[in-house]
């Protein structure tokens, strides 16, 4: 058995490659190529044969189908390791469909679009993009509904679309179509669709030469998935809403096969993703159901974003409420103070008396605090690391409305008072529903405001909605956009995704987030707090848009 050095698919070489330089001494049992490692492993089924393979080929150069050239460089191996073979079990709601078309009808689809003219207006960053129906706006991540473009989807396409709805792949024909030109060593970023903008079932047609989807889960999982030509791609549900997509920009792909790994170089590849435009009523996420669905959505909608915007999200909070710097400035010296969810660390330089530490889920944050002097932790509000009756007092400020459950707004609270010793007290705020309460609020932007205040939520809502900033909230489980201006590169997979297959903006602008937030009513975050035996409520206010409690532990 050899090791082949510079003979492996990270440098280009091909099974068909190495089967050429090294059949003509022997029979091969077997030649192992391992995903992105630059050698491979040729065995053959004599060691004389093996020999001569050694010396002949040792030191000598490989010219590869691409007309790359390498120096092979050759050594003996006692054992070789097995070929592993990539994740079969494909993200949930995703549909794979080949030879929808036939070669006729790819032809006439991939020559619908003068790329020519397309190219005139200029080139995006990482290929030609065209729109029919709707144009997707970049700055913002959505389209206008009231503004269609003067072309339709074009008619050539309705054969398809129809047969996409007779085979429920989708529910109802797309509105909008984003088609897209790759040039071998093109790609597009992980990303997700834009939940918010379309209804479920992202269509995208692969034509002209096959392609490697890259899938990858919030909790790591990754899934390769191979797109023949001619073949339609569906994604529904989680592979949609939990899973990552994109292409590596690169002008060959890894192919599994029952032998092992080839090597398929890329050709001019064409992509038709049909969208339809969501209605207003399915324009939204449901609230979650269940432990799993709560946890998922928060790392999307709440984790992740903090750790995209912890820089620019730091830079706009300088000011410290009111109510928390006085109850802060009053403790006792030598006290021990923890602040949970400590952001960038604006309480921690208050009372310089007082012994605090500070705690966050977000490790941008805590960097930005430790960068300051502070002394924190990277840790989840709802598992502080921290042994029972450890902490005189405790701040916990504008977090536990991140909670998407009761449960888990309920079990945030109940870490608190474990931490705390008996007699310690706790602030914790949160944001409220009423923000048109009183005129100190400063959340409403009163000269531009259009949306008339809500008294009460409407409670019979099963989806979170996407709130208008600066307006007040028409209901409890909302998404909070947050506009990030520092011109981020790369794309981006946070909770304000990036939109599918095309839409790469042509130069930096902003990007959108949006945050998880459960807007409290009046009483509810008492009510909480009273589920706690041995927790008062020693007080409960309103200031400037919060609803505060403070609380004390009892022995």
């Amino acid at each position: 058995m050899l090791v082949v050095g510079n003979g492996g698919l990270d440098c280009g070489v091909s099974r068909e490659d190495l089967e050429k330089v090294f059949q003509p001494f022997g029979v091969i049992l077997d030649i192992i190529l391992l995903p992105k490692k630059p050698y491979s492993f040729v065995c053959y089924e004599k060691t004389d044969d093996a020999k001569r393979a050694y010396e002949n080929v040792n030191h000598t150069k490989l010219v590869t189908q691409q007309n790359s050239v390498f120096i092979l460089y050759l050594s003996y191996v006692n054992k070789v390791p097995s070929t592993p073979r990539p994740s079969s079990e494909w993200p949930p709601g995703l549909v794979l469909k080949e030879d929808v078309i036939n070669e006729q009808f790819e032809e006439l689809l991939m020559n619908l679009i003068n790329w020519s003219l397309v190219e005139e207006k200029g080139t995006l960053k990482h290929r030609l993009v065209k729109h029919y129906g709707f144009e997707f706006r970049y700055g913002s991540n959505d389209v206008d509904p009231t503004k269609p473009l003067p072309e339709p989807i074009p008619n050539e396409c309705q054969p398809l679309l129809q047969m996409m709805v007779d085979l429920g792949l989708v529910k109802e024909k797309p509105d909008q179509l984003t088609v897209n030109r790759y040039e071998p060593g093109q790609g597009i970023p992980p990303h997700l669709d834009t939940v918010s903008m379309f209804e479920d079932g992202i269509a995208s047609l692969s034509l002209g030469s096959e392609v490697i989807m890259e899938f990858k889960h919030l909790d790591g999982r990754e899934v390769p998935v191979l797109l023949p030509r001619r073949s339609l791609l569906v994604m529904n549900g989680e592979a949609r809403t939990l899973w990552t997509h994109g292409i590596s920009a690169k002008k060959s792909d890894l192919v599994y096969e029952q032998q092992g790994y080839r090597l398929q170089q890329r050709g001019i590849r064409v992509s038709f993703t049909f969208r339809k435009i969501a209605s207003k009523k399915e324009n939204q996420f449901q609230i979650p159901r269940n432990e799993k669905e709560a946890s998922q959505m928060e790392e999307f909608h709440v984790h992740q974003v903090y750790e995209k915007i912890a820089e620019h999200f730091s830079n706009t909070r300088h000011t410290a409420w009111p109510a928390v710097r006085r109850f802060v400035e009053a403790l006792s010296p030598g006290s021990l103070l923890i602040d949970v969810g400590c952001g960038n660390g604006k309480y921690l330089g208050i009372n310089s008396t007082v012994l605090k530490v500070g705690c966050d889920r977000s490790m941008n944050l805590c960097s930005i605090c430790q960068s300051r002097g502070h002394n924190v932790f990277v840790c989840d509000c709802l598992f502080i690391p921290l042994r029972d009756d450890t902490c005189d007092f405790a701040i916990s400020i504008a977090v536990i409305h991140h909670m998407s459950t009761e449960e888990r707004r309920l079990q945030a609270v109940k870490e608190i008072f474990r931490v705390l010793r008996p007699g310690g007290q706790a602030l914790i705020t949160v944001w409220a529903f009423e923000q048109e309460r009183d005129r100190k609020s400063t959340y409403i932007n009163r000269k531009t405001e259009q949306t008339a205040p809500s008294s009460q939520p409407d409670e019979s809502i099963s989806h979170i909605g996407i709130h208008q900033n600066r307006t007040p909230f028409q209901q409890q489980d909302v998404f909070v956009p947050w506009k990030d201006q520092r011109n981020p590169s790369g794309g981006g997979t946070a909770a304000a995704p990036p939109p599918s297959e095309g839409a790469t903006a042509t130069a930096p602008t902003s990007q959108e987030y949006f945050r998880f937030y459960h807007v409290f009513k009046e009483g509810e975050l008492e009510l909480v707090c009273q589920q706690i035996c041995n927790l008062i409520v020693v007080q409960s206010f309103y200031e400037e848009g919060n609803w505060c409690v403070l609380l004390e532990k009892q022995s």
